[in-house]
Parts: structure tokens; sequence; C-alpha cells
């Protein structure tokens, strides 16, 4: 479907725009392996094509050759080869429209059916800020609720801080796996069943709510419909 679709003009320019207007900055593109091989190659990066030949002479070309790429996306690359896949990548990851990652082709030589995936996205920066807002949410509760006992018997602040905790922890996991410091899926995965927890724990108490607002209301109308009947 078109970009342009999703985009409001007024706000930017499309890409290759007849007439843009002047001021606006361009509009976001969307980012696919095979564009991404594009741009990568037009920055004057190496583009490797790691065959099963290649990989077989040299085993540790993803730790050497693609070294300035994330975690993931080097073991994504080692597990594709190990397959026997042939994987076209570039050196490094490329920034487009605020996407940060790898794009890359993965081929499957004996059948010619291929895998185009990209790689990467945000650097955890703003799950670090959404979980600071739910902190800083826990210490609104806190002092609108008149102290500490008040908002702990609502049970929200505790609800608050493990969302914000979770967000917190996602986000630190993200910014070590795309430094390439450790691998950060453990942290991520821990930070999401926290927040996901919670969530589920919200969206009942929600439903529990509306439940019982819907019980009083069915118990009231049923009363109502009784005294009609058999008034006193």
């Amino acid at each position: 479907m078109p970009g342009r679709f999703f985009k409001d003009l007024a706000q930017c320019n499309l890409q290759g725009a007849a007439s843009p207007t002047a001021g606006l900055p361009d509009c976001p593109q969307g980012i696919s392996a095979v564009k991404a091989l594009g741009i990568a190659a037009a920055q004057g990066q190496k583009i490797y094509t790691i065959t099963q030949s290649v990989f077989a002479n040299n085993p540790n070309i993803v730790n050497t050759a693609l070294s300035a790429h994330s975690y993931d996306t080097k073991s994504r690359v080692q597990r594709s080869l190990y397959a026997g896949n042939e994987v076209t990548i570039y050196e490094r990851p490329i920034t487009e429209s605020g996407w940060t990652g790898a794009g890359y082709i993965a081929i499957d030589p004996k059948t010619g059916a291929g895998a185009y995936t990209i790689d990467g996205g945000s650097n955890g920066g703003l799950y670090v800020f959404v979980g600071l807002i739910f902190l800083g949410l826990a210490i609104a509760t806190l002092v609108a609720s008149g102290g500490l006992a008040g908002a702990v018997a609502s049970g929200i602040v505790a609800q608050e801080i493990l969302l914000g905790l979770g967000y917190i922890l996602m986000g630190i996991g993200k910014i070590i796996d795309n430094q390439d410091l450790v691998n950060g899926d453990a942290l991520v995965a821990l930070g999401g069943v926290a927040g996901l927890s919670l969530g589920l724990a919200l969206i009942s108490k929600a439903f529990a709510f509306v439940a019982n607002g819907v019980f009083v209301a069915v118990v009231a109308a049923l009363q109502s419909v009784v005294s009609s009947v058999f008034p006193k």
C-alpha cells in the first residue's frame, strides 16, 4: 500500500516530490532488507555474501567481519549459516529515518528459497523513558493518596512501580544488546514478563470493576421490576 496514505504531507515532504515544501523535513521512509543493503552499498560499506564454502574456510567470519553488528544479529546470521544457507549482509548497522539495525538476505542454495530479514530498532531509550514515567506516576499516587499507607492499601503504587521497573529492564536489555556488551535478551524477557503480568493484572481488575457494576445494575433493575409487579 502506498506510504503516502500514512504520512501527513503538511509535516514532511515525500521522497522525490516534484515541489517539496521549503522548511519541511523528508518523510520517514520504510525499510526492507533489500533497501538496507542498497543504503549500505551507497555508504561505501563492504557487502558480504557468505556462501557455505566461504563459511567452511572461515568459520569465525561472523565475529570478525561482522563485529560491528549487535549480538542478536550475529547470532541469527550464525544460525542461518549453520542451517546451510548463504547470507548476504553489510559490515555494520545503518541508520535510516530513526531506525538503526541490519538488513540481510538468507538463501537456501538447494531450493532457492530466501528469507529477507530486518534486525534492530529502538536503542532501548524509549523503554527506559516509559519506565521512568510509571515511576513518576507512582510518586504522584503517593502524594495524592496522602502517604504510603493509603497508596499501598490501594495497590496502585506497587503496580506502577513494577510496570516502571519492567520497562526499564527491557530498555537496559536492549541497550546492552545493541552495544554488544552481553546478550540482553534475558533482561528484555524479564522486563517483558513483569510488564505483561502487571498489565494483565490491571486488565483483570478493570473487567472485575465493570462486571461488578453490571451486576449491581442488574440487581437494581430486578428490584425495580419486582417492586412494580408486587407493590407493597
